[in-house]
């Protein structure tokens, strides 16, 4: 299902609320990715990641086709960077994108679907650093919630993000490093009936529909009520974080760091 701006919103507040910026960002930070001075960001989101890897003043250039996404992002980069945001798909606009320092890519899905046609599209692309982040736990990579379910409920692959993204790269595309870090997504809902009522709508799942019923009785547990009288729902995730350092000759082709 794409998303609509209720979706998107959905999504970035429980991304700000769990601690996937601070455990990954983390990461991102101690493999180099910092204090960048131009960067293209696939599929931007909010910019939670990319945002702090600029430098004050840097340049992002970011595409985000969701509406809601990209007004989150505006918000993130006033007076502190300059920002293109191109609203539309990578595929339309990547091509004719000048080379930036650094690229930025994290849970989209070409990372897992077809990482090899954009690492190639990517490639001409940056100078000095490309970081992806990828799904890594075992589970479904529907949507966010979908891992709380039984696999005969959400009906998904859970083969790990991260192992379809490598074997689809090869050797000759690997990254230079590869590194995982858990953290928890962190959803809160009004109570447990806009919580069963988010999951339906996500699935597909009409009213009356059979479905519902072994749906609702699947996350009977998987739902706690704080002391707000709200209802809070946890997912564990897994995320890895790829990292491919180079360089670029000024006449000549990609020229990897990569150590045999």
């Amino acid at each position: 299902m794409a998303w609509d701006d209720r979706e998107a919103d959905f999504y970035a507040d429980c991304i700000g609320r769990s601690d996937y910026a601070r455990t990954v960002g983390s990461l991102l930070e101690a493999a180099g990715f910092r204090d960048l001075a131009s960067l293209i960001d696939v599929g931007a989101g909010d910019g939670i990641l990319s945002v702090p890897a600029l430098r004050q003043g840097g340049m992002l250039t970011a595409i985000e086709p969701q509406p809601a996404m990209g007004r989150r992002l505006s918000a993130r980069c006033a007076d502190r960077l300059r920002l293109t945001l191109l609203a539309t798909r990578w595929q339309r606009v990547l091509g004719t994108l000048p080379c930036h320092e650094a690229v930025f890519a994290a849970n989209i899905p070409g990372l897992t679907d077809f990482p090899d046609r954009l690492y190639d599209a990517v490639r001409p692309r940056w100078r000095t650093v490309m970081a992806w982040v990828v799904p890594a736990q075992r589970g479904p990579r529907s949507f966010c919630l979908a891992g709380l379910l039984p696999p005969h409920l959400h009906g998904g692959d859970e083969t790990p993000g991260l192992s379809l993204t490598l074997t689809a790269l090869g050797p000759h595309r690997a990254p230079d490093s590869v590194t995982t870090v858990p953290w928890t997504f962190r959803a809160i809902f009004r109570d447990r009936g806009e919580a069963l009522a988010h999951v339906r709508r996500r699935m597909g799942l009409a009213p009356g529909d059979p479905g519902i019923r072994d749906l609702d009785e699947a996350l009977k547990g998987r739902l706690r009520t704080r002391a707000d009288g709200r209802v809070e729902a946890l997912v564990p995730k897994v995320s890895a974080v790829l990292i491919w350092r180079g360089s670029r000759d000024r006449n000549g082709p990609y020229r990897s760091e990569k150590k045999e």
